[in-house]
């Protein structure tokens, strides 16, 4: 256990952790590479840079982020590029909180809220993902994942740990390439910048300032706020009560979107329906298709 910061004096090349042992930092590390073969926890109380890009061995490896004390966690970034089979941040009984600027690689990406409210933890992702499954835990706290990076490209589905849990926040340009909410959708998924989706999104609400795009289906069990255009080549189904925040156009290429509640505006917007057809007729305030 490092308890001060390492190699911030003179930087450090490369830092080796065995097979079958816990490295735990608690300040800033500078350093080359850590080659990492067991468990690296990093968990200190306020905001610290971790320099090295960590490297994903031969065994079964982990990186855990967890605040040492009770309460909002300090920011732990890493500035290199991050492999490991499991990454974890926060746990059931504290909170954690982590920014990648980096490439990240990982089998299964955790995060997990602590076991009081206010005990919120949440991955930032600057740069590219490349995981199997992103799980989002909220137990007492909150587990939330926001995407900044400008056209980065995000590989992994993203699961609540439970229908209803974890929050999703695009505030970059980021391309998704697997499902989102496939097994259990998350409590709410907010596009602030321009989004591709390749597979298809589940979400229980909705908010958008920023365009969808490319997405196959789309489906929210509750609520929406749409301020932007979204596109899809199959389903979009709102089945709350949708609110216009600004000119909207819904696009679809199977000729399916489908609204169980009311469309209301926040002020007078435009609303815009595109299909892939040629006729149609209004009927009873909704837009529907004539054969």
């Amino acid at each position: 256990t490092f308890t001060g910061a390492v190699g911030t004096t003179y930087n450090l090349g490369i830092i080796t952790n065995a097979s079958g042992q816990q490295l735990t930092f608690s300040d800033a590390v500078t350093a080359t590479t850590i080659d990492n073969y067991g468990i690296l926890l990093f968990n200190a109380t306020s905001d610290k840079t971790i320099t090295p890009a960590i490297t994903n061995n031969v065994g079964s490896t982990t990186i855990q982020i967890i605040n040492s004390a009770n309460g909002t966690p300090g920011i732990i970034t890493f500035s290199g590029n991050i492999e490991a089979d499991t990454i974890t941040i926060g746990s059931s009984s504290k909170a954690g909180s982590a920014k990648f600027d980096g490439t990240v690689a990982g089998t299964n990406i955790n995060v997990v809220g602590g076991d009081v409210s206010g005990e919120n933890s949440l991955g930032n992702f600057a740069n590219t993902v490349f995981a199997t499954a992103i799980t989002l835990d909220d137990n007492t706290g909150t587990a939330s994942v926001t995407f900044s990076g400008t056209g980065k490209t995000i590989v992994g589905t993203i699961n609540g740990a439970s229908a209803g849990e974890g929050t999703i926040t695009v505030s970059g340009t980021p391309t998704f390439a697997s499902t989102i909410g496939d097994l259990s959708r998350p409590a709410q998924l907010t596009i602030n910048g321009a989004t591709t989706f390749q597979d298809s999104v589940q979400t229980t609400a909705l908010t958008t300032t920023a365009a969808i795009s490319n997405g196959t289906t789309l489906n929210v069990s509750s609520t929406s706020s749409i301020g932007a255009n979204i596109t899809t080549s199959s389903t979009q189904t709102y089945t709350g009560a949708v609110t216009l925040t600004g000119g909207v156009t819904f696009t679809t290429t199977n000729n399916n979107i489908s609204f169980g509640s009311t469309i209301g505006n926040s002020s007078a917007q435009n609303l815009t329906f595109s299909f892939n057809c040629n006729n149609f007729k209004h009927c009873n305030t909704r837009l529907q298709r004539c054969n």
